[in-house]
């Protein structure tokens, strides 16, 4: 959706989801990365910070979510 001029429409896309199932690490991965991509650092670290701590039991599944925040974090974010 990027490539084609839509981040708008995608970030609303992927927010909805987060908030339809805020569990759901497909979710929160896709809006912290449609924010990435804007350079919105500040705002996609706490998204994903959020989303790690809400779901202590299922922490394991948010691995490439953890990822892309240190991946963030050692920007400087």
């Amino acid at each position: 959706m990027l490539e084609r001029g839509y981040a708008a429409e995608a970030e609303a896309a992927f927010r909805a989801a987060t908030e339809i199932a805020p569990a759901s690490p497909e979710a929160v991965f896709r809006y912290v990365n449609v924010l990435v991509e804007q350079k919105r650092f500040d705002e996609a670290i706490p998204i994903a910070e959020s989303a790690v701590r809400a779901d202590v039991e299922r922490q394991h599944e948010f691995g490439k979510l953890l990822d892309e925040l240190a991946r963030l974090k050692k920007k400087g974010g």
